[in-house]
Order: C-alpha cells, then sequence, then structure tokens
C-alpha cells in the first residue's frame, strides 16, 4: 500500500466506507467480449510510467501501456517468466472518470 494513501484518501474524498482495498471483484465490461475471466494482482506504485518503462528494461513485457482509469493510471505488465500484474497509481483527479466516459457515450 502507498504510504500516504489514508492521508490522501481522506484529502480528497475516498468513497464511503473506503479503508484499504484487500480484494475486489471487477465485472468485465460489455464492450470487452473476448476478455475470459481472470484474477490479477494490483502493485500500488508512485509512477505507473516509469514502472512500464523499468519492466521493459529488465526484460518484461508491457501489455497494456500507461492508462487513465478511474481513480488510477495504470499499466499491464508481464515479467520475463510470463507472469502478469497491474501496476497502479492512485489519482484523485481521475474519480469521475467512469462518470465522465458514460455521459461522453450517450448521445
Amino acid at each position: 500500500m502507498h504510504p500516504d494513501l489514508r492521508k490522501t484518501m481522506a484529502e480528497v474524498g475516498a468513497p464511503e466506507g473506503f479503508e484499504d482495498v484487500v480484494a475486489s471483484l471487477n465485472p468485465i465490461s460489455d464492450d470487452q467480449p473476448d476478455v475470459p475471466p481472470h484474477w490479477s494482482v494490483t502493485f500500488g506504485v508512485d509512477d505507473a510510467d516509469a514502472i512500464a518503462a523499468k519492466a521493459v528494461e529488465l526484460g518484461g513485457k508491457v501489455l497494456a501501456p500507461p492508462f487513465d482509469a478511474p481513480w488510477v493510471r495504470m499499466t499491464v505488465i508481464a515479467d520475463p517468466q510470463g507472469a502478469t500484474f497491474i501496476a497502479s497509481k492512485f489519482v484523485p483527479q481521475n474519480r469521475n472518470l467512469a462518470t465522465e466516459a458514460n455521459s461522453a457515450s450517450v448521445t
């Protein structure tokens, strides 16, 4: 967990009841029908872009380049042996991305 996560969440207004994310179940969106059910590990990092670059430098592969998502900037990486994980930077300013995306898609 990021060392200042609780402080940052208190300052920006965390979702009600938030303490620590230990596990979560997330639906696969309807616009990704080819994505099979799966599990993943997410590490909180200070800079998702730098982590993606370092992973490549160390022989890993970036499966999803860094991108902004609700509450985070994240990247999906495979290590040299093929194990995958997510590196995620908490970005309070991204909290409304899902709402904004849904609003933009309604015409």
